[in-house]
């Protein structure tokens, strides 16, 4: 098993500032988490993977603009948010073995097709002849 799982994430982003322009352009980063091994299963067992665990911790400080700097009056003009996260990934694997399968039972998409004729066609529209027999299938012959 190779296992990759990303998100987008903010904390490595990339600012962008035109200088024609006064907006602000943020493209964030990826961020990834890779787990491998080797598992031996039988058909129809499941096994659970576990263990990728993601710890995010954000930290927001705002303040308004002149007052939010100035000592002891500034701390009413500041704000600051905490943000944590923290999670963990699952994942539940159930193999399922493919059996082959005879190829006179295959039924191909065009087996039941049948041409319209020339009235059905051009007078009613039709793509194909509704009255006809279904044709045979191969697993019938």
């Amino acid at each position: 098993l190779d296992i990759s799982v990303s998100e987008i994430s903010n904390a490595t982003s990339i600012v962008i500032n035109p200088t024609q322009t006064n907006s602000t352009f943020v493209v964030p980063s990826l961020t990834r988490r890779n787990a491998t091994g080797t598992v031996e299963l039988a058909d129809g067992q499941t096994i659970a993977l576990a263990g990728l665990f993601s710890d995010n911790v954000r930290s927001l400080a705002t303040r308004f603009p002149g007052l939010g700097s100035v000592p002891i009056l500034g701390a009413l003009f500041r704000s600051q948010d905490f943000l944590k996260g923290n999670t963990e990934l699952v994942i539940l694997v159930t193999p399922r073995l493919a059996r082959p399968v005879d190829p006179k039972r295959l039924e191909l998409p065009t087996d039941r097709y049948r041409e319209p004729t020339d009235w059905d066609f051009f007078m009613l529209g039709r793509l194909d002849s509704s009255g006809a027999k279904p044709a045979v299938t191969p697993a019938e012959k």
